[in-house]
């Protein structure tokens, strides 16, 4: 019975010590209003100027955040084309990168360039490439790049307008370095505890 007992706790003293954790990190963004490209009105609303170069990524801001060598679990990042005051933008790409260009292609405005009487919400859930390559990122970048492989950047109104909303990044780390996979469930260990307990009186009982 000695042993029985001992071999439970060993057992869930190794579960608890590889739980992991979740962190929601905290991410800052700090607009570029360069009046070579572009502004953020008092709202946070971006417009770039009139007919920006196709092809030319616009630098529109930076998030700084600290991920202390934890991984991201899951990353969202989200806003809206056009603004309060026009509510359609020129077709635009979003993308993030270090300070020479976007390397994560996020979204694309399609075709939201005409009689829009609303603005449209945009998100893009990052997969586990994209997340890996966030991961080794120490300065991120927001890009905007007109893109006439979307439609003809000829027409009106020719700026790129939108408005970042919110960008969510969720990191898991595990106390004791072990690989995530490994880690018992609480609710498994709790189970197998109680398993173990049970065994043990009946043996006691016999």
């Amino acid at each position: 019975m000695k042993k029985l007992l001992l071999l439970m706790v060993v057992f869930v003293s190794l579960g608890f010590a590889g739980m992991v954790t979740a962190t929601t990190v905290t991410t800052t963004f700090t607009g570029n209003s360069d009046t070579t490209y572009g502004t953020y009105n008092s709202a946070g609303e971006f417009s770039s100027v009139s007919n920006p170069t196709n092809g030319t990524a616009i630098n529109v801001g930076e998030f700084t955040f600290s991920l202390a060598g934890e991984t991201i679990s899951s990353a969202l990042i989200s806003g809206l084309w056009g603004n309060s005051a026009v509510f359609s933008t020129t077709y635009t790409s979003l993308g993030l990168g270090d300070s020479s260009g976007p390397t994560i292609a996020l979204v694309s405005s399609g075709d939201y360039e005409f009689g829009q009487t609303s603005t449209s919400p945009w998100s893009y859930n990052f997969d586990t490439a994209a997340m890996a390559a966030l991961e080794d990122l120490t300065n991120v970048y927001l890009f905007a790049t007109p893109d006439d492989s979307l439609g003809d950047l000829s027409a009106n109104p020719y700026a790129v307008r939108f408005t970042l909303n919110s960008f969510e990044i969720e990191t898991t780390t595990e106390d004791n370095g072990g690989p995530i996979s490994s880690v018992p469930e609480p609710a498994t260990i709790l189970l197998v505890g109680i398993g173990m307990l049970g065994l043990a009186a009946n043996a006691r009982k016999k």
